[in-house]
């Protein structure tokens, strides 16, 4: 029997999900990657590499899918409960997603924090998004992850000179 679903395939679902990610259309994405995990037990592999590749595909896309479920959750919440969505915006940096996409999760959090008047958390996603920044600024995207630099060395300037939380909230940056 011909197999129905092969790697190569499954690595352009993949490359077509993170395109769905990085344009927001988060219901696509989170289709997709769902799509993925439901076809990898109908690949069949030749060999101890593709086997990883696969293994790591999974990886990709249960990290991506977690993100998304927070993501979600935290549109839910919206405006109502300005605490319990930057909690959430925490958790989801903790998610394992490609440079661009870590760096607008971390986008989020740090603008969530700073207006929630939380600057030491503030600054904290600044400082991390500086680092990913800084790490892959030699990719395609480093003209929207300088952006995103500028506005954390702001926020990371404004943050240091507060030097407070207003608001205590259930995330621990230390315990990930």
């Amino acid at each position: 029997p011909r197999p129905l679903y092969t790697l190569s395939y499954l690595v352009s679902r993949l490359k077509e999900a993170y395109k769905k990610f990085q344009k927001g259309l988060f219901d696509d994405a989170t289709e997709i990657f769902q799509d993925i995990l439901m076809a990898v037990p109908l690949v069949v592999v030749k060999d101890r590499d593709e086997s990883s590749e696969i293994k790591e595909l999974v990886g990709f896309c249960k990290e991506y899918l977690t993100y998304l479920k927070i993501f979600s959750a935290r549109k839910k919440i919206g405006k109502s409960d300005p605490k319990r969505s930057v909690e959430l915006a925490a958790y989801g940096t903790n998610c394992a997603l490609q440079p661009p996409h870590l760096v607008l999760a971390l986008m989020v959090a740090m603008t969530q924090a700073y207006k929630l008047k939380n600057f030491i958390t503030a600054a904290s996603f600044a400082r991390r998004l500086l680092e990913v920044s800084e790490r892959f600024s030699s990719s395609k995207s480093s003209k929207s992850m300088s952006s995103a630099a500028k506005k954390a060395e702001k926020v990371l300037k404004l943050s240091e000179r507060q030097g407070r939380n207003s608001v205590e909230i259930e995330y621990d940056e230390t315990d990930t």
